[in-house]
């Protein structure tokens, strides 16, 4: 082979890495291999200015309608400008409460999926992340509290309204309960609660931003 012909194929080479990897799946997209440790960025940003999970780009509502609101009671809004933490968006998450809403709903939550589709599992413990971050702001009546977790795991985190002020603060969620080879249906699930599933609340609102796995 002449020098000239090494030089293109080692050109082709880098191009095909560079058009078909990608942030979001640096080596995984050229070799194949779900779930490789270098195909996960850190830090890796659910929510920063935007949805960036692996999967679905849209949120879904938690739809066990015994338990959860409808939306005329609720709504989320990931293109807040107001008030940001950094960037130039954050989330705004707000509920009316079931003082008013004759569901008898305790709570409304969404979700966003970090994964590719419904029923993939993925070991992100073995990717190195050791904790879910992210910042808050906002106000919460009285027996109205807000949670975010993986379901189907230990990881999660309850914020009481009285932790929660017009200031913004950040939240660290540990993941060190997850096995490096336990794989999950990664979802990051969000809701705005009453405090123990009984009591009536006027719900509250909610800011958040730079939501993140961190290893």
């Amino acid at each position: 082979m002449d020098r000239n012909k090494f030089i293109l194929l080692i050109l082709a080479f880098f191009c095909m890495i560079s058009f078909v990897s990608c942030d979001r799946y640096p080596v995984e997209a050229i070799v194949g291999i779900p779930g490789r440790m270098d195909s996960f960025p850190n830090p890796w940003y659910i929510y920063d200015d935007q949805i960036n999970t692996r999967g679905s780009m849209e949120p879904y509502r938690w739809l066990d309608d015994q338990y959860c609101a409808s939306w005329d009671y609720a709504n989320v809004d990931f293109s807040w400008t107001n008030g940001v933490k950094n960037g130039n968006k954050c989330m705004y998450f707000t509920w009316l409460g079931n003082s008013s809403d004759t569901s008898g709903a305790t709570y409304f939550g969404f979700g966003l999926m970090a994964r590719e589709a419904l029923g993939e599992k993925v070991a992100l413990g073995r990717a190195g992340y050791n904790n879910l971050k992210f910042w808050i702001r906002g106000s919460l009546n009285s027996n109205c509290e807000f949670k975010i977790e993986i379901p189907g795991t230990a990881v999660s985190r309850t914020v009481a309204a009285s932790e929660i002020s017009s200031e913004w603060q950040e939240i660290i969620v540990p993941m060190s309960s997850i096995g490096s080879e336990v794989e999950v249906e990664y979802d990051i699930a969000f809701a705005l609660k009453t405090v123990d599933g009984t009591v009536k609340t006027n719900g509250g609102t909610v800011y958040l931003d730079d939501i993140r796995f961190v290893k």
